[in-house]
């Protein structure tokens, strides 16, 4: 079936959380998971605590260190002009076609009520 699918984790600077981002949700879709036969898919980040830009590259950093699955890093992209916080990452699968996937974090630090 053609669909697209849109994970969505919760973000903060804690290590559990960026792990969390990595291991259960870009991992499931290069295991196939999710969007097993689809090039491309979409993750969201709810940034709860912490400014964005640094778990951008606490990300990255675990990301680059996890060598499992050869992980790439989310290199920043411009979907929308006022929205600067979109990121691609594009990964080999095991048994798929290689898969991009599509980032969107957005800051809720003003929302949410630790």
């Amino acid at each position: 079936d053609v669909c697209f699918t849109i994970e969505c984790k919760r973000l903060d600077p804690n290590a559990q959380k960026i792990n969390y981002y990595i291991q259960e949700g870009i991992c499931r879709f290069i295991r196939g998971k999710y969007a097993k036969n689809m090039p491309f898919a979409c993750m969201v980040g709810f940034v709860e605590k912490g400014k964005l830009n640094d778990i951008i590259s606490k990300l990255n950093v675990k990301l680059d260190i996890i060598k499992e699955y050869n992980l790439e890093k989310l290199a920043n992209i411009n979907i929308y002009k006022r929205f600067s916080h979109s990121y691609k990452s594009k990964h080999k699968r095991i048994k798929n076609q290689d898969i991009d996937l599509y980032h969107l974090i957005f800051d809720f630090n003003q929302i949410i009520n630790n």
